[in-house]
């Protein structure tokens, strides 16, 4: 409304009515108005045609249009910008009804209504006017932004159990506008039955918390193919507290679910790589503790022998030396077992396991590194440690790596040679166990602290930079965290965090 002014085209034949309505608007509290009047409808529409107005109050009997077909003309010059409230003498309810089904915002009876409730009307009406345009305008920007989307929209009536679906949830389903029966048996069947019981149990829980659903699931479409679904919706109750309706919105998300299984693929082989580029460092160490077992072997299987051939009647002495071979054979296989085990390919298998055993295991692999560089590693293990959940190959690739880069860096310092320690412990209010690998080695520079977890960034001359790269992103799908801080007076602490096993 320019300058705070409503402009009003009052649109009357009665010189008496038009002084009288112009005088109510004027001295009114509900303005101020300002003006413009018009005796004829052809006079009307060329004010209309050459002016703004907010609002127009119309007489349907004027000397060039009569009734109805008054009202219809000035909503073809002005569809829907413009209020029009009728203002007639003719008391019909019949009239009246008519009136408004055809474009009117209100309808007043001259004579009936005070002065100052037919200003207030008017005002009212255009303020509802406008009201309903802003309205109107969010829902089409609202209904753009869905289709551009894609999203569909639900509404589910809990107490009778009927579905509505927009033609894009159906769509979504692989169904038509017309195919979905609007039950919750109906909706069910589009599941798939591997995710039914998750989602009805989603579903339940947020009706008995009133907290927002947010579920995804997958569903199968006629032709048999699976799509994943993104749903959120918002429970609405009565003042009882009862649930009377879900109303949500529903995405597909089948391309972000395929890239993510294609990037935890991804990983997962790159981790195996790294695990296989880590035993090539243990190798040596491998082939040393293999050959412990072998020679036993040789040795037993020659006394063995021998005894034999003596001709010595006598069983104990060969079954002796078979007992060896066979405890020596189980030791061979265990080391290889253990190899195999550490680089094996497959999905990772979240269970229970005791993160102090994984510790033993872990520093049993490295024994001939450790041994070779004089190592002993001091095992803080904290006593009475709840299990964890998680993969044990992958934590215990971790592990080796952390304690490889430890002793490498005690190697490259003038430290002390038993400079490193293990100690395992509750973290995070008995939420998770933490596990920390604290060197006394050469330490890292401030500088490089910062990327110390970036790809191909290393601090090592022949490193490729992915393995602490790598570690974080195997312990953070795990569920925990790996951090690094410098030691106060030399070398480095990395901890690592693993959800404990509910």
């Amino acid at each position: 409304m320019d300058g705070d002014f409503i402009h009003i085209l009052l649109v009357e034949d009665n010189t008496a009515d038009a002084v009288l309505l112009e005088e109510e608007l004027e001295e009114s509290p509900f303005g101020p108005f300002s003006i413009t009047h018009a005796r004829r409808l052809a006079d009307a529409l060329g004010h209309l045609q050459g002016q703004r107005f907010d609002a127009v109050l119309l007489n349907l009997g004027l000397p060039d249009s009569q009734g109805l077909k008054t009202l219809e003309t000035i909503r073809n010059v002005k569809p829907r910008e413009v209020t029009v409230v009728v203002v007639t003498g003719m008391d019909e309810e019949a009239l009246r009804i008519k009136a408004l089904q055809q474009g009117a915002d209100d309808y007043l009876i001259k004579g009936v209504s005070t002065d100052s409730v037919r200003a207030q009307s008017v005002r009212y009406a255009i303020e509802r006017k406008r009201a309903n345009e802003t309205v109107l305008a969010y829902e089409q920007l609202l209904s753009l932004a869905v289709d551009a989307a894609r999203i569909g929209i639900f509404d589910w009536n809990v107490q009778t159990g009927k579905i509505t679906w927009s033609h894009h949830h159906a769509a979504l389903f692989g169904l038509g506008p017309d195919q979905f029966g609007g039950t919750c048996d109906d909706f069910q069947r589009c599941v798939h039955p591997d995710d039914l019981k998750g989602t009805i149990d989603k579903i339940q829980q947020s009706l008995a918390d009133g907290k927002e659903y947010c579920h995804d699931y997958r569903v199968v479409w006629p032709d048999g193919s699976e799509h994943w679904i993104a749903g959120r919706g918002r429970v609405f109750n009565d003042p009882q507290g009862r649930p009377l309706h879900m109303i949500g919105a529903i995405a597909d998300i089948s391309q972000r679910k395929s890239a993510e299984e294609s990037a935890r693929v991804r990983e997962a082989e790159m981790a195996r790589l790294s695990r296989i580029s880590t035993m090539g460092q243990m190798a040596s160490g491998m082939a040393h503790e293999l050959s412990q077992p072998l020679g036993a072997i040789l040795n037993y299987a020659t006394a063995c022998l021998e005894h034999i051939q003596s001709g010595d009647e006598s069983p104990e002495h060969a079954l002796t030396a078979i007992r060896g071979v066979l405890n020596e054979t189980r030791r061979a296989g265990a080391i290889i077992g253990s190899m195999r085990s550490f680089i094996r390919k497959g999905r990772p298998s979240s269970v229970p396991l005791n993160i102090n055993e994984l510790v033993r295991e872990s520093v049993a692999m490295l024994e001939f590194e450790l041994r070779n560089q004089g190592v002993h590693p001091r095992l803080l293990l904290a006593g009475g440690l709840p299990n964890v959940l998680g993969d044990a190959v992958q934590i215990e690739q971790v592990l080796v790596n952390l304690l490889l880069n430890a002793l490498e860096a005690i190697s490259d310092s003038t430290s002390l040679p038993n400079g490193l320690i293990v100690n395992t412990g509750l973290h995070d209010k008995g939420r998770s166990v933490q596990v920390s690998v604290i060197d006394t080695g050469t330490g890292i520079s401030p500088e490089k602290m910062g990327r110390l977890f970036e790809p191909f960034y290393t601090t090592k001359a022949k490193g490729l930079g992915m393995g602490l790269n790598i570690c974080r992103s195997i312990i953070e799908s795990e569920g925990g965290r790996l951090t690094a801080a410098p030691n106060p007076d030399r070398g480095m602490r990395f901890s690592f965090t693993v959800p404990v096993a509910e």
